[in-house]
Order: C-alpha cells, then structure tokens, then sequence
C-alpha cells in the first residue's frame, strides 16, 4: 500500500496536487446493483452537476436524479465566516419527505465537515432514505489542509476520474473506522474498502422494518418456580441411563427393553460369575503317553 509522498508521486493519491485522474472504486458496482433490483429508483447525488454522471446512472438504471451542490453552499458559508450556521443550514437543506430516496451518492462530502454538521447532516440522509437503501460515502484516511473540492466523474462500475476545483480552504476532517459505522442511524455498513488511494469506500443499507423489529425483539424466558430445582446442561450417558432406568420402553428391533434406541446387556447390572482354577498335585507324578499305546 502506497502512502503519503510516495502515492502522490506515483500518481495514487487523488488529493494530491499531481495525482493521476484515474481511480479504482470498488463499491460503485455494489451500490448500483443494490438500487437496479428496484423500479424506477430515485437517486440524490450531493456533488457538483456532472453530465456523465446523470447519463451513467440514468442508462444503468433508468432512475430519477436530483442533485444538490452542498460544496457550494459550503464554500459561501467558508468564505463568509458563519461556519457556525452550517448544522442549522443542513438540518433543514433538504425538503423532501421521509422514506423517498432510493439512493444517496456523498462522494467525499463528510471530509469537509466538522462533527456537528456531519451529525445534522447524517440525520436527514437517515431520514429521507427508504428502508433497503443503499448510500455510497467516501473518507479520507490521512488529514491534510486542501483548498479544492474534490469531483467524481464515473466512466464504469470501477472506474472513476478525480479532478480539483477550486474551493474556500479548510481542514480535511478524518473519520476514525468506529466513528464512519456509528455515523447514521438506522443504517448498517454493508461494505468498506480501503483503497490504495488512501481513500475508505463505504457502502451503507438502511435497515427493513422487519429487520429493525427482530433485532429489537428480546427472547421469551418462561418463569421459573421458586421450588424448581434446574435441570443440569448435561450428564453422561450412565447418569441418563440409571434416571431412565425405571422407566425402560421396549424400542429395540427384538422387543428387549432399551433407553433412546440403546439395548442393555444382559448382565449389565450385574458381575459374572469366575471359574475357579484346578489345584495341581505337585506330589503326583507326571503321566506321559507313549506313541502305539492304548
């Protein structure tokens, strides 16, 4: 894995002044396959307008797409100094109804976000998700002043193009691995790749509401009597053997009793009897036979 200096000169790093244009993704296939079961899906893309972009999704899956530029509502409240107002900005940006949007693309939104605005920001993508949804987000791995928003052209399911415009400068905000699975709630982290662009592709589903109710459902315990004594986990088979004893069911094929498809022996519950030795006569002498003698 290439990092740091290193992947910016080898053209992997899309962040760097220099980098390639091309990157690998590896959720955008997934993230399409998730809306394509479903017909005529309605997609949010956040980035900047992309005309390739409406025109992949639009062939891939016939959806509706609307886009809203957050980077540009971001870049105004960075330039005039109100960064404060942006959570109150996002919690009440998008003027949809809950449950309507098949599918989000963040690209590397949460990356210019500070804790508060990713939390407002998470709660309505949550919100005007459906439930089975797929929201596809990109995070930085490495922290790193930037003065340029990042924009995502798709050429294929694994292909992307990165190219830089110009934006307010601020701090690249980076999400440890803990934070990005507690980020929305009511949505679960269906994949997450770690690409060699220093860059974390996740994938994340909204819950079912039949999913959502099992998970919350606690088993049934019965109550127990308070003179009830508990029955052990386990014994071993002579134990079950003398408790079932009094109670023996003829199961075998001959009609002999048996415990559980087990016959008993005969002599089991009790010990053979042992043949006592002859005593030799010492004192006797020794008879041999001869060969031709009666």
């Amino acid at each position: 894995m290439l990092r740091g200096p290193t992947a910016a000169r080898n053209g992997n790093d899309p962040w760097a002044a220099r980098a390639a244009p091309q990157v690998q993704t590896q959720a955008l296939k997934r993230f399409t396959a998730c809306l394509s079961v479903r017909e005529a899906p309605v997609l949010l893309d956040l980035g900047p307008v992309v005309g390739p972009n409406v025109t992949f999704f639009g062939e891939q899956l016939g959806c509706k797409i609307f886009v809203e530029d957050i980077h540009e509502a971001l870049d105004r409240f960075a330039r005039n100094g109100t960064w404060d107002d942006v959570p109150r900005f996002l919690a009440g940006r998008f003027n949809r109804p809950s449950e309507s949007i098949d599918g989000i693309l963040c690209w590397d939104l949460f990356d210019h976000l500070d804790k508060r605005a990713a939390d407002a920001l998470a709660r309505e993508l949550a919100r005007i998700l459906k439930p089975g949804g797929a929201l596809l987000a990109f995070f930085a791995t490495t922290r790193e002043a930037t003065s340029a928003y990042s924009k995502f052209i798709v050429v294929d399911d694994k292909t992307l193009y990165h190219k830089s415009y110009t934006a307010a400068a601020r701090d690249r905000h980076v999400l440890p691995s803990r934070e990005i699975d507690r980020l929305f709630d009511g949505l679960n982290v269906s994949h997450s790749f770690l690409l060699r662009t220093r860059m974390r592709e996740t994938l994340f589903r909204k819950r079912l509401p039949l999913e959502a109710t099992a998970k919350a459902e606690a088993p049934v315990r019965r109550p127990r009597a308070a003179n009830a004594r508990p029955r052990p986990a386990t014994a071993s088979l002579n134990l079950a053997v003398n408790r079932a004893s009094a109670r023996l069911r003829p199961t075998s094929s001959n009609g002999t009793p048996a415990v559980n498809g087990v016959e008993r022996r005969r002599h089991a519950g009790r010990s053979l009897p042992v043949k006592p030795k002859a005593k030799k006569d010492s004192l006797r002498p020794r008879q041999t036979k001869v060969r031709g003698s009666r």
